[in-house]
This record gives structure tokens, C-alpha cells and sequence, in this order.
């Protein structure tokens, strides 16, 4: 016959047992104890997949992007922790290859092509894993709902341009002078929306073919116009600097978009100081990346690749989770040290990343610089003369009125045209890639990367300052 004692043992060994069996239930993911065992033979770490192309005009970007994967799992090997990183390729298949892959691996980016996303989508591969574009869009209402964005957006883009004109450079006027096309329009509607929330009215003209008629429409229509958002390709940038200049603004600012990245930011411009108010938005600067991304080796694309390894590292799901629980974490994983220019994300998980402003230089696009931007405006209004007149274009320069690319890196033949971009693809805010087959690849132009997981320089990989860990502490009772 039990006695009493033994029985309130009994029922506070059982108390103590539904206790423990709750806490188990609540594990957190990526920080906490799973229900589920670890699959058997993985060594303990976090898991990443990366989908990407490889052959075609996509495959030295996708290149690049390994390259910083490996960057960044040799960076965490040399400091004695375990990262796993596989690589699958978009080819007949792949689809079944991720989900072959143990469910630790429930971080997954990359998906360059919007096709190959939607076929993620349709296929019910984003209910199961964790996945990460690195495109400018995703389909309506999917983004941190089916999906998430690991790329600047369109709305990005005009961000950044509306506040450096706006907030920290105080113009008042400003036009907008672009081709009709539909990545123009886009943009050219997205900073309108952008200004008129500052108070600001932005005047519009389009043209086809030469800007000058559409020049002296905008500038006789703004009553002296300070800057002038230019949706057209680089190579078209002398004609409408022509422009104008001919229509009585030769000292407007001429903003661009992220078309213009892929011809400045690593190519140096020894005529540089022929467009002293040029500037346009970019995801990487040279000038404030850490090392060895700051030299001439690596480039964003390598820069994307070791950001997003240890972005997922810093989430290291166990596990896909849904919407609602990744959304917890999301946002306090990309409070990190970016290569890149920062991404940040909401609570409903949708993706914004504060970009650079850079202006074109002799070695390579630097980071603007405001006060001396103002100066150089402002002397160029005293004398236009200053800087010399923008050459008339060879025959193959011709203006076509159609917006066109090169890949980040590729120095610019005048003799052989730019190919254009995907059309879909640029409409969406993505950067540059060649479309013609046999085009130069975007690795052309910049010295080879050295070997997966060696420094381009004595320099460490990772910045000097401290990182924190890619484990995120247990959230708050406030936070959860």
C-alpha cells in the first residue's frame, strides 16, 4: 500500500514529465532542440542549398555566387564551425534533387530566372523548404508569404535615388527623361509615387530615338531643373548629356538606376571627370566592403553568394518552416555585417535593401560624396564650359530608343553594340546579364577569383570588426 509520501513523489515526477514534454513541443527553430532527430551521418551545422543555372549567359553569375558561398564556409571552418553547402543546378530534375536532400537543408536560394522560380512555386517546393530569390520581383502576393526576396527591388531603386535628390541633396525640381519602354515607365511611375511623398512633383518626358525635343519639352516644362532621372542605358548617357545641355540644363544632376552598375562599378572610367553630377544606384561599393572584397577580384555577385550563406547560417532552420514562424526570425537574422549593401526585412517578411549611391571614378564607382557633389553642381552652373562637350556617337552608338545592358564587369567595345537585356528580367528590376549567346561573360573584364575558400589578399575574409554568431540568441517574451 503506497504511503502519502510516496504518492506526492509519484505525482510531482509525472508533473515534471508533462513539463518537460511541453518545453520540447515549444523548441524554437534554428535555436532550440528539434522534435524531429537529425538526420543520421550529418554532422551537426547549418545547411544551405543554392538552385542556380549553369550553362548559358547566367552561368558566370552563378559562378561567382559559389565562390562567395565557399568564401564564406571556409570563413566559418577557420573559426571551427561546420557549414554545409550544397549546390544544385537548374537542369532536368533539379526539383526532385532538393527534396532528395535531408530536411536540415531547409535553406534555399539563389533562382536567378523568374521561370525557374515559378516552377519552385507551382511545383509546392517553397511549402516545404525556406526559399530565397535573388530577384528584383516575385509574384503577386507570394513575398514573405510562399517566398522571400534576396535582392534589390525596383522600389529599391527608387528609394535610394529619392532620397539622395530629396532629403540629402534638397532639390526641389526635378524631371524625368527616359525611353517608352516598360522598365522605364515602371521606374519613372516608382520615384514619381516616391517624390510626390516628399512633396515634390516630378515633370516627365519620353522620347524614342534622340532625347533632344524631349529634353527642351522637360526643362522649358520645370522652370530649371536641378536633376533628371535617366532610365536609358549608359552607352546612351553623351546623347542625353547632349540633350541637355542643348535645352539649357547643363548642370542637372543626371541620376540613374542599376542598369548603369554593370558599366561603372568595376570598370574604371579614365574619363571620369566628364560627368561630374552623374550618380546612380548600386548593392556593392568597393568603398566600404570588407576584405577581400574591396579589391578588383570579387564583385557583387560574389558578395551575394557569401552574404546569403551566412544569412542562412544565422537562421540555421532545422527544418522548412511556415511563413508565420520564419517571419519571427527573418528579420533579427540580417541584423549582420553585409558585403553587399543591407538587406532588412519587415514582419510580414517583405525585403528592402538600403542601396549605395556611387558616381562613376577612374577606378572603379565610388560612394558619393554630398558636399563635394553640391560643389561640383555649383560650378558647373557658373561655367558649363568646364567640363568638355560629350562626343557626338560613332554610327554603331547610334540611339535605338531601346534600353540596353552589359553584364557587371564586361568592358564596353564601341564597335560592337551592347546585347539587350531579358526584357522580363530587367522589367523587374534585376541586374544586367548578356542575352545573345557567345557575349562576353561578366567574368571577362576582372581578374579570376582565386580557389573556392582563398583570400584574394593576405587580409582576412571577414571584416575586422566582430561578427555575431550565426546562431541567434532564444527572442524575448516581448519579441515572440
Amino acid at each position: 500500500m503506497p504511503t502519502i509520501r510516496s504518492l506526492s513523489r509519484f505525482l510531482a515526477l509525472m508533473a515534471l514529465l508533462c513539463l518537460s514534454a511541453c518545453l520540447a513541443g515549444c523548441a524554437l527553430p534554428g535555436f532550440g532542440t528539434d522534435k524531429t532527430p537529425r538526420t543520421p551521418g550529418l554532422a551537426p551545422g547549418p545547411c544551405v542549398v543554392l538552385v542556380l543555372p549553369n550553362t548559358g549567359n547566367f552561368a558566370p553569375i552563378s559562378k561567382k555566387i559559389e565562390t562567395g558561398a565557399q568564401l564564406a564556409k571556409s570563413s566559418f571552418s577557420r573559426n571551427g564551425a561546420t557549414v554545409h553547402v550544397k549546390v544544385i543546378y537548374t537542369q532536368p530534375g533539379w526539383i526532385e534533387q532538393v527534396r532528395a536532400l535531408p530536411k536540415e537543408f531547409a535553406v534555399v536560394g539563389g533562382f536567378l530566372q523568374p521561370d525557374v522560380f515559378k516552377q519552385a512555386l507551382s511545383s509546392g517546393l517553397t511549402r516545404e523548404r525556406n526559399v530565397f530569390a535573388f530577384l528584383g520581383k516575385l509574384p503577386a502576393g507570394t513575398e514573405g508569404l510562399d517566398a522571400w526576396r534576396f535582392f534589390a527591388s525596383a522600389e529599391d531603386q527608387a528609394d535610394a535615388v529619392a532620397k539622395l535628390l530629396a532629403d540629402d541633396l534638397g532639390c526641389r525640381s526635378v524631371g524625368a527623361l527616359y525611353p517608352n519602354d516598360k522598365f522605364s515607365l515602371r521606374m519613372t511611375g516608382l520615384l514619381e509615387e516616391k517624390l510626390a511623398s516628399k512633396g515634390i512633383v516630378l515633370a516627365r518626358s519620353a522620347y524614342s530615338g534622340q532625347a533632344d525635343s524631349a529634353a527642351k519639352l522637360l526643362v522649358g516644362s520645370g522652370g530649371g531643373i536641378e536633376a533628371v532621372f535617366l532610365t536609358d542605358s549608359w552607352k546612351q548617357v553623351d546623347m542625353l548629356k547632349r540633350a541637355l545641355a542643348g535645352a539649357g540644363a547643363p548642370s542637372a544632376y543626371m541620376v540613374g538606376t542599376m542598369i548603369w552598375n554593370g558599366y561603372l562599378n568595376a570598370r574604371p572610367l579614365a574619363n571620369a571627370a566628364n560627368y561630374p553630377v552623374a550618380v546612380f544606384p548600386s548593392n556593392f561599393s568597393r568603398t566600404v566592403a570588407p576584405a577581400p572584397f574591396n579589391s578588383g577580384s570579387y564583385d557583387a555577385w560574389h558578395a551575394l553568394g557569401y552574404d546569403f550563406v551566412r544569412f542562412a547560417c544565422r537562421l540555421n532552420f532545422e527544418r522548412g518552416y511556415p511563413a508565420a514562424t520564419a517571419n519571427k526570425y527573418i528579420p533579427a537574422a540580417a541584423r549582420m555585417n553585409f558585403a553587399m549593401a543591407p538587406i532588412s526585412y519587415d514582419d510580414a517578411g517583405r525585403a528592402h535593401q538600403k542601396l549605395f549611391m556611387l558616381q562613376p571614378g577612374t577606378q572603379g564607382a565610388v560612394l558619393v560624396n554630398q558636399s563635394a557633389l553640391r560643389a561640383k553642381r555649383d560650378a558647373l552652373k557658373l561655367n558649363p564650359q568646364m567640363v568638355p562637350a560629350a562626343p557626338e556617337p560613332s554610327p554603331a552608338l547610334t540611339p535605338s530608343g531601346q534600353s540596353a545592358g552589359v553584364p557587371a564587369g564586361r568592358l564596353i567595345d564601341p564597335s560592337k553594340p551592347a546585347a539587350p537585356l531579358p526584357r522580363g528580367y530587367q522589367a523587374d528590376g534585376a541586374p544586367a546579364v548578356p542575352d545573345a549567346p557567345g557575349q562576353a561573360s561578366p567574368a571577362s573584364a576582372s581578374p579570376a577569383p582565386q580557389a573556392a575558400g582563398q583570400p584574394a589578399s593576405s587580409q582576412p575574409v571577414m571584416p575586422t570588426r566582430r561578427h555575431t554568431s550565426y546562431k541567434l540568441s532564444l527572442p524575448t517574451p516581448q519579441q515572440q
